[in-house]
């Protein structure tokens, strides 16, 4: 008994509070669900696996996937802001909704820490069709800052920013001519988990 009520009370410490600040923003992308040091060990003692869980934010809506002892659970809802409070509905029932804190790139609730998963696109991405690859389609984000696009007989290449859960891109060439620096510029949504991308009509995944 006394180990389960240092399990919860460890799990309950939202290590983020001391260092973040509360947000009237609108949070979008992945967070992931950061444990302390004190509720693993905890965890360990009861030879309890980690929970694990993730929380996809977009445009109002919201999908969150735990996994607990090995059970996952999946739930997806809407996602509303008001002030610094981030409501999560999954259903018409009060016992449905979750009512959390948005502090900067961390959002708490009920004690748990969830951390902003940074958004990462090194590599190739392919546009999917009835969820096969297109290689004769690509994209590819180098580490060093820089894309470059091949297909259907035209090629481009640039620099590329990540910001707010996009992909900003600014052109360099355009089948081998140069381009004015700054004149051709483009932002490429990424969904909330981050696997996907847009181009007008197109979706990208990574290879």
């Amino acid at each position: 008994m006394a180990l389960r009520l240092l399990i919860n009370s460890c799990l309950l410490v939202a290590t983020c509070l001391a260092s973040s600040a509360s947000t009237s923003s609108a949070p979008e992308g992945r967070f992931r669900l950061a444990l302390t040091p004190e509720s693993r060990t905890a965890i360990k003692l009861l030879n309890m696996l980690e929970p694990e869980a993730t929380l996809d934010l977009g445009k109002g809506t919201a999908k969150l996937i735990s996994f607990t002892n090995g059970t996952k659970s999946e739930r997806s809802g809407t996602a509303t802001v008001d002030g610094s409070r981030l409501i999560l509905k999954f259903g018409e029932r009060e016992e449905d909704s979750l009512v959390g804190e948005v502090r900067d790139d961390q959002i708490v609730i009920g004690g748990f820490c969830y951390k902003k998963v940074p958004l990462e696109v090194t590599g190739t991405w392919l546009v999917t069709r009835n969820g096969q690859f297109d290689k004769t389609i690509k994209f590819t984000f180098r580490p060093d800052g820089t894309w470059r696009f091949a297909g259907m007989g035209f090629s481009s290449a640039g620099q590329y920013t990540l910001k707010d859960g996009s992909i900003e891109l600014v052109w360099t060439e355009v089948d081998g001519e140069a381009v004015e620096p700054g004149a051709m510029r483009k932002r490429l949504p990424m969904t909330p988990d981050g696997h996907t991308f847009h181009v007008d009509t197109y979706t990208y995944q990574r290879a």
